[in-house]
């Protein structure tokens, strides 16, 4: 586990004139590994329109606080978590996050 990822948690901030505004708070930056296998550089289509997509997976040390509604920060690109889930005969010692770069 060589790179260094942050978890963000969406919150909801009114302005003084009432507006909601997304802001987001760092939960978590963690150690983790970064692998693009059976992921990246695929295509799929959304809507009738074939667009590209850039999805990576994460390996953590296991944790509780973490869910899909966070957003991942790697190497200042921000990745929407669609998956966690814990990797196969580890007893809870790892996670395995599957994440798509915003576009």
């Amino acid at each position: 586990m060589d790179r260094r990822i942050t978890f963000r948690q969406s919150t909801d901030t009114q302005t003084d004139s009432g507006a909601t505004v997304e802001s987001f708070a760092d939960v978590a930056t963690v150690w983790a590994n970064v692998s693009t296998s059976g992921a990246g550089g695929n295509e799929r289509f959304v809507m009738e329109k074939e667009t590209a997509f850039n999805q990576k997976y994460f390996t953590i040390r296991y944790r509780t606080d973490l869910n899909e509604k966070m957003i991942l920060l790697y190497e200042n690109i921000i990745y929407d978590i669609k998956s966690i889930n814990e990797l196969e005969d580890t007893r809870k010692r790892f996670l395995k996050i599957k994440a798509e770069k915003r576009t």
